[in-house]
């Protein structure tokens, strides 16, 4: 013969089954809060990898873009650059703009985009190796727009030919070489 009901409405049956539910909790509460805890540490901790990574990533997709917009040669670029600025100085139309010109708004962009993702990556990494090369980075764009600056600058003063031939220019200089090389192969 079957057992007696204990709870005739559903109801009975909801209150006894929440009683029960916090008897449960309450012999093993440590237990079920150091499980919870885990949970969300290791949830949090893929968030914060995945969101590093993507930080990184776009890093190196910035110094990638920038070795595409320069051939993977700086030096070369702006040794190019100069031709063709002479070029066009020589041959000035009102409507055509400079070369210079031509390239200030994708290195402003590269420029903008590195300055906050390796604001990111100090945020997230604090001044370790991933900074120093996303500082890297910055600090190659940032040389080589000084670089393209220098070209007009040097034509404001009416030196650019003299200058370049005497290996005066700022891209022309040994250390800055040495800079904008060493960092366009170093990722």
């Amino acid at each position: 013969m079957p057992r007696p009901k204990l709870y005739k409405t559903r109801e009975e049956k909801r209150l006894a089954d929440c009683a029960k539910a916090q008897r449960y909790y309450s012999k093993n509460a440590d237990q079920i809060n150091t499980e919870k805890r885990k949970r969300r540490q290791r949830a949090t901790q893929e968030a914060e990898t995945q969101g590093n990574s993507s930080s990184l990533l776009a890093i190196h997709d910035i110094h990638n873009r920038f070795l595409v917009l320069t051939g993977n040669s700086p030096i070369n670029y702006l040794d190019r650059l100069y031709v063709d600025y002479q070029a066009w100085l020589i041959q000035v139309e009102p409507d055509m703009p400079s070369p210079l010109e031509l390239n200030k708004p994708s290195l402003d962009d590269l420029l903008t985009d590195i300055e906050k993702r390796s604001e990111e990556v100090l945020n997230l990494f604090g001044c370790g190796n991933e900074y120093r090369t996303a500082a890297g980075v910055k600090g190659t764009i940032r040389e080589f727009i000084l670089c393209i600056d220098d070209f007009e600058l040097a034509h404001l003063e009416g030196r650019l030919s003299v200058s370049y031939t005497q290996k005066q220019l700022r891209f022309q200089d040994q250390i800055v070489m040495g800079k904008l090389s060493r960092r366009a192969s170093s990722m």
